[in-house]
């Protein structure tokens, strides 16, 4: 049976993989917002990292993952309904954005995530042992 730690470290590469397939083929966003296809990129290698650590065991991968992929989605959700540019006005933007199915397939990979992130994720326990080592290595 395969477990949820590794349908959530697939899910971090199908994001890298529908994020690279943007970058390669999205002419219109390298021209409209040549720093958020840099960003993109970002995102690509973070989920591709974020995807090894979990599938070699590394305990604060899950927790690691909610939080890219909360940062993504808020990303996403804010080019939708703020960016715009001198040379593109925002409603233009927000339109090709939300009928282009790479970004709306990336913006939903996002959500899964999160969710599949948080059920293996005990919050709690992750939230103590980084308090411990911020007090140990931080504030000492």
């Amino acid at each position: 049976m395969v477990n949820v730690r590794t349908i959530l470290s697939a899910s971090l590469l199908v994001s890298a993989a529908i994020g690279l397939t943007i970058v390669l083929t999205d002419a219109y966003l390298w021209s409209a917002a040549p720093t958020h296809a840099l960003g993109l990129i970002g995102f690509i290698m973070i989920d591709a990292a974020l995807a090894i650590f979990l599938w070699k065991g590394f305990s604060l991968a899950s927790l690691l993952s909610i939080a890219l992929s909360v940062i993504q989605a808020i990303a996403m959700l804010a080019d939708i309904l703020t960016y715009s540019t001198p040379d593109v006005p925002q409603q233009s933007f927000r339109t090709y954005l939300l009928n282009n199915p790479a970004f709306m397939a990336l913006l939903v990979v996002q959500l899964v995530i999160i969710s599949l992130a948080f059920r293996i994720t005990n919050l709690q326990y992750d939230y103590v042992m980084i308090r411990r080592w911020v007090q140990t290595n931080l504030l000492s």
